[in-house]
């Protein structure tokens, strides 16, 4: 309640006290989610709402959620909910949930319980192969300029300056 008050004082996205209600909510329902219904669709609904103004913490924590939490217990209605937040997420312009997403289906056991893919989230993954493509969209991968080879007046055979070595062949 005081973090709900603080919400409409401060605006969408801007309580501090909205933030620790969205860990609370990440961590609570992973263990107890089919039991708060109600919580997990305000926690939903107030992340949407935070992302749609610019403030996209509740909606990161939401993808923890939805992460972490189908791993421990997987239910199909939060995994098409977790896909459905994705493209909207992606539709706002950021990769998190993609990301989340790709993370939970890399490391899941694989005797976890499954559920088909949407197709719009199977185009997008196969326009991700690693995890350290989800850092810039990939419409803008090829905008992006390699690294310039630094020189150094370091030992360059001292084994901590691999780095730099794998820098400078490029």
């Amino acid at each position: 309640k005081k973090a709900m008050q603080d919400r409409e004082r401060q605006g969408a996205g801007q309580s501090a006290e909205m933030n620790t209600l969205y860990r609370f909510w990440c961590y609570h329902l992973r263990d107890h989610g089919p039991q708060y219904p109600r919580m997990y669709q305000h926690f939903q609904t107030l992340a949407l709402d935070d992302s749609k103004h610019g403030q996209m913490y509740g909606l990161q924590t939401l993808f923890r959620y939805y992460s972490y939490g189908l791993e421990r217990n997987f239910d199909s209605a939060r995994w098409h909910d977790f896909q459905i937040n994705v493209l909207k997420d992606v539709q706002l312009g950021s990769w998190y949930g993609l990301e989340k997403l790709w993370s939970f289906l890399k490391y899941r056991s694989p005797t976890a319980p499954w559920a088909a893919l949407k197709p719009e989230i199977k185009n997008l993954l196969q326009t991700h192969s690693t995890d350290d493509a989800f850092t810039t969209p990939v419409s803008h991968q090829s905008v992006l300029k390699k690294p310039q080879p630094v020189e150094s007046k370091l030992n360059p055979s001292a084994p901590s300056f691999e780095p730099i070595r794998r820098m400078q062949q490029l």
